[in-house]
């Protein structure tokens, strides 16, 4: 019998575990980086289950559709579309390239909440189930209206003074171009319109 103990009494014993934990705070901070990126992204994401049914929308898209995100919960992803403009479109081509492909990439038009209609390029990703997740879909949306809206500012931008907003020098040797191109190819002079 060892020093100091008696017959009949227990000592308190502890049981440790060790293991290496840096594979799993990896996953975790990869996590927070994804999150992140999905939450902060200028394109507008839409996940929905295997069904259809949108489960989360980042706040791209509630800025695009201009409604939140608890009015997409649980509605299906071809709600999304333009009925005049984009109808049937998931029926009809969308969900059977899915079914043969898991993505499909096009064009999609969206009504917002007032009434706007938005031209987007869409990615549609069927995502297969795996040990840890049931199969699901990815929607992006990439905003051409908002992208052709800047394209038209910077064209007029780089035409015109910024100070008065008169023609500049460039778009005087543009329209000037245009003018002597179009004089010689119908073998004519040039107007005398463009000197005043």
């Amino acid at each position: 019998m060892p020093l100091g103990s008696r017959e009949g009494t227990h000592q308190p014993r502890v049981v440790a575990t060790f293991g290496d934990v840096t594979e799993r705070l990896e996953r975790e901070s990869q996590l927070q980086r994804w999150s992140t990126g999905y939450r902060f992204t200028g394109e507008a994401i839409v996940i929905a289950d295997a069904d259809g049914v949108i489960r989360d929308v980042n706040e791209a898209f509630e800025r695009i559709v201009k409604d939140d995100k608890a009015s997409w919960i649980g509605r299906r992803v071809d709600e999304i579309t333009h009925k005049s403009r984009s109808e049937g479109v998931f029926a009809s081509t969308i969900w059977p390239i899915l079914e043969s492909n898991s993505s499909w990439r096009g064009e999609l038009w969206m009504r917002d909440a007032q009434g706007g209609i938005h031209t987007t390029w869409a990615a549609l990703t069927k995502v297969e189930p795996s040990a840890s997740s049931e199969a699901y879909y990815t929607l992006i949306l990439s905003d051409f209206s908002e992208r052709s809206t800047r394209e038209e500012m910077l064209r007029h931008d780089a035409g015109h003074d910024s100070l008065t907003g008169l023609p500049n020098r460039l778009l005087l040797k543009d329209r000037f171009a245009v003018e002597v191109n179009t004089a010689e190819r119908q073998k004519k002079l040039l107007p005398a319109s463009i000197w005043t």
